[in-house]
């Protein structure tokens, strides 16, 4: 009996563990212009997922995949805001907004997180508005707490070296690489270097410093984060092709073993690399899918492809190679013979740019199962013609409860902007008392999947300040276009444009006292 009860178990719990394997599925991420995210099932390369990332402009171009808990971080707001998506519904469940005031501070290149998902960071270029010139700050690494929801402000930050195009956190949390010019190594309890690795600075007899570009994050698995790296042999005859020597460095980020290996002479550019866990493959990429064997130095295989890729990256268990970026194309390549085994146009032809390459093992069926659009309107339509409601019955709540709690607001001839909703607040407010009539009528919507651009007419009689004069109780009308972005329901950020001068020109406004 004690026998035919340990192979039942042992049975079961056969089938359990394989249910468990089933249900976890390999997905790529990648972005594309003006605000999408995508999540395409790396079996054939179809769209899983299409998210909307709030306040987008040039798309994301750093993406960091939190294994953790299935959550992903992205820029947005040409980079000014760091957005934490919660994959399975969508929604957003973390935003930093960096610029402040006079400072305007943006997060192009290099971003990542801790194995817990607690701690993110972000590597920043801050530069001072002044009224005749920018005053360049220090480039810093800012620290996060992912837990801060929608208002988070960084808990620490550490200046760094500039030209840093990349980070990427050490497997034991401990410390944090700083990708770029040279490799350089930060303590996260001092947030101080604590050693460089030279690549510009390298002193090579007869050779030129190394240079390097790649921006491209692809380490979530291999632990290895590579770069192409180009350099010239100065004893070598400049007109030769062997003068010129393209290399690959490798940074293990669980030992902090460093390296960099020549493989070829420079006769193809290379944009981005991935290694793979199958050591010693490591992948590069831009007009030809190139494999390299990083212990030998040399090439394995090169492949033409059909259109420019900037990055790369490889598959979980390393069969697989995936191409994207610099165009609307994402493909898969088999990592043997480097034969294509499936291509996907992105839809509407989305241009991926510089947008990295993710990859993630994530439930299937939950993914699969969840709806990221749920929204209890029909239509944008719908939404807008109940948000215009709430302005004409001049109910100040009523219309702070369609802004996001990230909501941000400028009215572009008055040179009126406001980062919150309790600053929108005041504008409302003073709208209603100095406008007692105040009214909306839309004339036409024009609506996107995340956005509204509304086209109506104000109407009043005002009293107040306006350019310095000062009015009371003249009658106005003026045509007004707004671009209205939403993320899901909410509005994340409302810019008005209308004409004043023709506001201004009236005789009421024109003939009125001066302050």
């Amino acid at each position: 009996m004690g026998t035919t009860m340990k192979n039942v178990w042992f049975v079961i719990l056969c089938v359990v563990g394989l249910v468990a394997e089933v249900s976890a599925k390999e997905f790529i991420l990648t972005s594309a212009r003006p605000n999408k995210l995508f999540l395409l099932d790396a079996v054939d390369g179809r769209i899983a997922k299409t998210y909307e990332v709030a306040g987008q402009t040039i798309g994301s171009w750093s993406i960091v995949p939190s294994k953790s808990d299935g959550r992903v971080y992205v820029t947005t707001n040409n980079h000014e805001t760091i957005l934490g998506i919660d994959l399975l519904s969508g929604k957003e469940i973390f935003r930093a907004n960096l610029s402040q005031g006079d400072k305007r501070v943006r997060s192009i290149y290099g971003m990542d997180i801790s194995s817990d998902g607690k701690r993110l960071y972000a590597h920043v270029n801050p530069v001072r508005l002044k009224r005749d010139s920018l005053e360049v700050l220090d480039n810093e690494v800012l620290v996060f707490d992912t837990s801060a929801s929608l208002d988070s402000v960084a808990l620490a930050s550490h200046a760094v070296p500039r030209r840093i195009q990349g980070l990427m956190v050490s497997s034991d949390d401990k410390s944090l690489y700083l990708l770029g010019r040279d490799y350089h190594k930060m303590d996260l309890e001092t947030g101080k270097i604590v050693k460089t690795f030279p690549l510009g600075s390298w002193k090579i007899a007869a050779r030129s410093p190394g240079e390097v570009g790649g921006h491209w994050m692809s380490f979530e698995y291999s632990d290895i984060q590579t770069q192409a790296v180009y350099s010239v042999h100065t004893d070598r005859d400049p007109y030769s092709q062997e003068a010129y020597q393209t290399g690959v460095s490798l940074l293990n980020r669980e030992t902090g073993e460093f390296k960099t290996v020549d493989f070829e002479s420079t006769a193809d550019l290379i944009f981005a690399t991935a290694a793979s866990i199958r050591t010693p493959d490591v992948f590069g990429v831009y007009n030809t899918l190139v494999k390299i064997d990083s212990v030998a130095g040399e090439t394995v295989k090169r492949v033409p492809l059909e259109a420019t890729y900037y990055t790369v990256n490889t598959s979980i268990n390393g069969d697989e190679v995936f191409i994207g970026g610099g165009g609307c194309k994402v493909a898969s390549h088999d990592a043997d013979s480097l034969d294509r085994i499936w291509g996907r146009d992105l839809p509407g032809c989305a241009d991926q740019s510089f947008s990295w390459l993710r990859v993630m093992d994530l439930d299937e069926e939950k993914i699969m199962g969840s709806n990221i659009n749920e929204s209890k309107y029909q239509s944008k339509h719908e939404l807008i013609t109940e948000y215009v409601d709430a302005w004409n019955r001049h109910d100040v709540e009523g219309v702070l409860g369609y802004m996001s709690k990230s909501f941000s607001f400028e009215d572009i001839p008055m040179g009126m902007s406001a980062r919150t909703k309790e600053e929108f607040k005041v504008i409302l407010e003073k709208t209603f008392r100095e406008v007692p009539d105040f009214s909306m009528t839309v004339e036409r919507i024009h609506a996107g999947d995340s956005f509204v651009v509304t086209e109506w007419l104000q109407r009043g009689t005002a009293s107040g300040e306006v350019d310095g004069r000062y009015i009371e109780r003249i009658p106005y009308q003026v045509k007004t276009t707004s671009v209205i972005e939403f993320s899901g329901d909410k509005i994340v950020r409302l810019s008005d444009n209308w004409d004043k001068g023709s506001l201004m020109a009236s005789d009421s406004i024109v003939g009125s006292q001066e302050l």
